[in-house]
C-alpha cells in the first residue's frame, strides 16, 4: 500500500474513531444536518465527531463517484443547503504521474456548513466518501 494511501485511510480511520477518543459530542446542529440528508444508498451512516470540529461518517461505495456526489448534491439542496458545483483535483504521486483525483461538494446553510469528499485513485474498485457538517458561529 502506498503511503500516500495509507494516510489518506489512517485520516478515514481517525475521522470514524473520533467518538471513542473522547473528542465530544456531535452538536445538535451538526448532528440534525447529517441526519436530514438521505445518505446515499441503503447506508445507514451514525455521525461521529471529528478532530476538526466537526461531524460526519465515511462510506465506501463501488458505484461511480460522481453519481454519489450527485446524489449528495440533490440531497443538500433538498433540505435547504446552497450547494457549490463539486470541485476536482488531480492526485499526483512522487514522480508527478497522475494517480487519481480529488472530488469535495461544498454545501452551507445560515446555522450549518457540509462537505463531501472523495479520494479517487486510478485502478482501485472502491471509493470512500467522506461527509462532515459543522454548526456556523
Amino acid at each position: 500500500m502506498s503511503a500516500r494511501r495509507s494516510a489518506w485511510f489512517a485520516a478515514l480511520a481517525t475521522i470514524l474513531m473520533a467518538g471513542c477518543l473522547g473528542i465530544g459530542p456531535c452538536s445538535e446542529t451538526e448532528a440534525f444536518a447529517f441526519n436530514a440528508i438521505r445518505h446515499y444508498g441503503d447506508a445507514e451512516l451514525v455521525p461521529e465527531p471529528h478532530p476538526s470540529g466537526a461531524c460526519g461518517a465515511g462510506l465506501v461505495s463501488g458505484d461511480d463517484p460522481d453519481a454519489v456526489i450527485e446524489h449528495y448534491r440533490s440531497e443538500l439542496e433538498r433540505v435547504g443547503f446552497v450547494v457549490t458545483p463539486p470541485e476536482s483535483a488531480p492526485i499526483v504521486d512522487g514522480a508527478g504521474a497522475v494517480v487519481g483525483r480529488t472530488l469535495t461538494l461544498w454545501a452551507t446553510t445560515e446555522t450549518a456548513t457540509a462537505s463531501v469528499n472523495a479520494e479517487i485513485l486510478d485502478g482501485q474498485g472502491d471509493t470512500t466518501f467522506v461527509i462532515l457538517t459543522n454548526e456556523t458561529d
